[in-house]
Formats: C-alpha cells, structure tokens, sequence
C-alpha cells in the first residue's frame, strides 16, 4: 500500500497541488461563512434580550400607572388622614420607580423613531402626574360637595391616564415590530450564509469524491502491476466459499437458474425437499421439479421475465412441485435477481408449505362449523356498536322479530317498546360502555315487525380495544311465554 501512495504521489504531483489549493481555499471560505453564522445567531439573541428587557420594563411602567391610578381614586374617595397619606405614600413610591424605569429605558433605546415614541410617553406620563396632583389636591368640600368625586376624576386625570397607557401600548408595538424585522433581515443572512456553506460543503464532497476516484483508479493500475489483484482473486473466492455454506445452511430450499432455464445453484436443503442431489440436478432444467402443465411457463419466463424484476410481483406466490419420486406438493417461492460466476442468474427461495395450509384449511372449516352453530340456533348472537347500532346479528332474528338480518341494521333502541324496564336496560348496556365490565343479564320488552311484543332477555359484554370500549356483544333469548306465565 505504501508503494501505491508513493506511485500516485509521483505521478500526480500538479493535480494533488491544485487540489490542495482548491481545499485551503474552501476551507477557509467556510470558515468565515461559519463564523459569520455563529455571529449572526449571537447577534438574534441580543436582539431578542434587549427586546425582552424593554418590553419587561413596559409592562412594569404599566404596572406603576395602574397602582397610581388605584391609589389615587382610593385616596379621593377616603376622608380619613392617614389612609389618604398612605396612599400618597404608594403614589410617590410608583412614580419614583417609573422615573427608575424610565432611566433604564434610555440607555437602552438607540433608535430614534422609538426614541421618539419614548418621548410621546414620558409626555403622557408627565401630563397624567400633573393631572393626578390637581386631583390630590382638591378640597373636602370639592370632594363632597354637589359634583362627584367620580366626576372630578372624569374631568382631571382619566382622560390623561388612558392615554399614558395607550402610548405604553404604542411603544411595545413598536418594539415587537422591530424584533420581527430585525431577526427577519438577520435569519434571512444567516439562510444566505447556510447556503453557501452547504455549497462549499458539497463541493469539498465532490473534489474528495473525484479526487478518491483518481487515486483509486492510480491504485487499480499499481495494484495490478505488482500482482495484488491475484490476492484480492483469492479473497472473493473464500468470499464465494463463504456466501455458499451460507446458502448451503438456509433453512429454505434455494435454486438458481441460468438464462437458458438450467439449474446452477441446488442448497441442502433443496436436496432434501426434492430427493435430488447438487450433483445430479445441476446443468438440468427447472422443469423437472415442476408438474407436468406448469413446465412450459419455464420457457415463458426465460424469453419474456428473465432480469425483470417487475415479474417478482406478479408471479404466483403459492406453486405446486414435483420431487424425483413424482410425488407432488405445494411451495412457497420468493425470487430475485443476481450474478453467479459473471452470469446474471434467477434465484428462488422454497418453502414446503403443506403443514400451513392444512392448518389454515382447518381453521376455515372451525369457523364455518361455529358459522353454522351461530346461524342454527334458538338463540340471537348480535354486536352493536357504542351507539347502539347493530353491526352484526344471526339470522335467528328474523323467527324472532320477523326482521331479515339486514333490516336489523338499525338503532337498537328503535325496536323498543314503550316500557321503563327498556329504559334500565339502555342503563345497563351504558354502564357496561363506560366502565368496560359486563352488567348482569337483563329483559327487553320489544316490538316484533307486525306489532306484537316479544319479551327477550340479554346478555351482554362490551369488547374493549386499549382500555376503550369499541363494541357489544351478546346474545337474546325469547322468554315471551314465561312472562306470559308470570303475569297469569
């Protein structure tokens, strides 16, 4: 290998230095572009703090106008000394923290338009104060007198007071607005440099895909000059050893055929399905291991499907073979193509399957044998659904209530007579829904199809999906006479 490195360095000296410019050069593109969208990504979250903190301090500015404006009103609708000095106490209070807040505020604002719309709000805010204070500073006997002190707040300081908060809102309008468009014009950089990065990214993909492909192509020639491809001969061959035993210890029989239809690949375990050995079978046509009608979609497939992997779809999945001894059974098959020795070969994976399909037939024939029960018996088998729509019901029905199964495919409670015994019963059948346990059995008083009534009782279970009932199921029986004996 160190000969090879040597060899292609030697012989490629220009290209490898114009390549090595080429990755500097890239390398150091995207350094910069990195480092552009690292700055970038710094920059949206300073915009985003400063943001915050100043929308933080609206809202508490807010909040010291709205415990002024609280304090002020209590104190003017008060005559006791102390509670109007406590509240005026609060007052100075709340405005010391906006002039606090205010400050704040300056030193982070920069833009003049939302430095004049900070202006806009420290008027307001000083027209509201100079309101407030002719409030604070009305007489007991203009506080009681004739005109309402609710009126005087009207006329001196409401008005002032709506619009300081409107300039607030103003303000955290415009803030809001600006982060859009600065993180906009910012992420719409940061889309750009990805971009690019991705561009340089991939073209530094490509110089190292074509430049591996040159020195791989250098190697192939120094390799084969100095006899290491008869090494790398003997490592596919212990590979093909390799991938045969594995063929040979499938637990499915597996056969590969040429393009002209005769058999290259016969695994152990095909031996034993077919009676055949490797030896025998090999170089035979596929034929011979199929039944007598089925030999000439050999040919068909050979001419027609033979490298088309579409055939793989429509190909039967279930066939009938034919073993050595002539005696027949089914097998499952799944094909694909490959390459054998250089040759593009059909390889099929079999499977006996006469077990499972003796077990399905038998599976078929129980459910036709319950079918049968259910649709025989004195009995109603029925399911309905959460809203007591029938989805199933056994053809017994029609004795019964001289409907036809599928005129029963209806609400249930639509064959109800007018009883309050039919009431408990929808009761039942509802607590049986919400709580998943089946309720103890219970009667129906219904209406056959030509009126008359029949008594039927029901019992029920809900079946459950994840914890949720999804169905009812159950079975009714006539019990007309015996509640006819009862009531006699």
């Amino acid at each position: 290998m160190n000969k090879g490195v040597k060899y292609v360095i030697a012989n490629n000296k220009s290209l490898l230095a114009g390549y090595l410019f080429l990755f500097i050069l890239l390398g150091f593109a995207g350094y910069s572009i990195n480092k552009n969208y690292t700055q970038n990504n710094i920059l949206i979250q300073k915009v985003i703090d400063n943001s915050t903190v100043k929308l933080s301090y609206l809202i508490e500015l807010r909040k010291t106008a709205d415990y002024a404006q609280v304090a002020t009103l209590r104190h003017i609708i008060t005559s006791d000394t102390s509670s109007m000095r406590l509240e005026e106490e609060l007052i100075k209070d709340q405005n010391n923290r906006g002039n606090e807040i205010f400050e704040a505020l300056g030193d982070l604002i920069f833009d003049p338009n939302e430095q004049k719309i900070l202006n806009k709000v420290l008027g307001n805010r000083q027209a509201n104060a100079e309101a407030r204070a002719v409030l604070l500073n009305l007489s007991s006997l203009e506080r009681n007198g004739p005109v309402s002190s609710a009126k005087f707040h009207n006329n001196f300081q409401r008005g002032t007071y709506e619009k300081y908060q409107d300039a607030i809102t103003a303000l955290s309008n415009f803030i809001e607005e600006d982060i859009d468009i600065q993180l906009a014009v910012i992420s719409a950089k940061n889309e750009y440099a990805k971009r690019l990065l991705q561009l340089i990214i991939a073209a530094i993909v490509s110089l190292v895909l074509f430049l591996g492909f040159g020195i791989y192509k250098t190697l192939k020639e120094e390799i084969v000059r100095n006899g290491i491809l008869v090494e790398n001969e003997k490592k596919l061959k212990s590979q093909m050893e390799f991938s045969g035993n594995l063929i040979d210890k499938s637990p499915d029989g597996i056969i590969g055929i040429n393009d002209q239809g005769n058999i290259v690949i016969f695994n152990k375990h095909a031996e034993s399905l077919f009676g055949y050995s490797k030896n025998e079978i090999k170089n035979q046509s596929l034929k011979v291991l199929m039944i007598e009608k089925n030999r000439s979609l050999v040919d068909v497939f050979i001419l027609n499907y033979f490298g088309n992997s579409d055939f793989i779809s429509m190909m039967p999945k279930v066939i009938i073979a034919q073993r050595k001894d002539s005696s027949k059974f089914p097998v499952e098959l799944s094909v694909n193509f490959d390459f054998f020795e250089d040759q593009p070969i059909a390889i099929a994976s079999i499977r006996d399957v006469t077990g499972r399909l003796k077990s399905e037939k038998l599976l078929v024939d129980a459910e036709y044998k319950l079918r049968n029960i259910f649709d025989n018996t004195n009995n109603v088998f029925f399911s309905h659904d959460e809203n007591f729509k029938f989805t199933y019901v056994t053809p017994y029905i029609k004795e019964l209530l001289g409907y036809e199964p599928d005129e029963i495919y209806i609400n249930k409670t639509h064959i109800f007579a007018d009883n309050i015994i039919n009431t408990l019963g929808k009761e039942s059948t509802l607590k049986a829904i919400k709580t998943g346990i089946p309720q103890p059995p219970y009667e129906l008083e219904l209406i056959h199809k030509n009126g008359s009534i029949i008594w039927v009782e029901i019992k029920e279970a809900p079946v459950l999906n994840e914890g949720k009932t999804v169905s009812v199921v159950g079975a009714l029986s006539d019990v007309t006479e015996r509640k006819l004996h009862e009531q006699i």
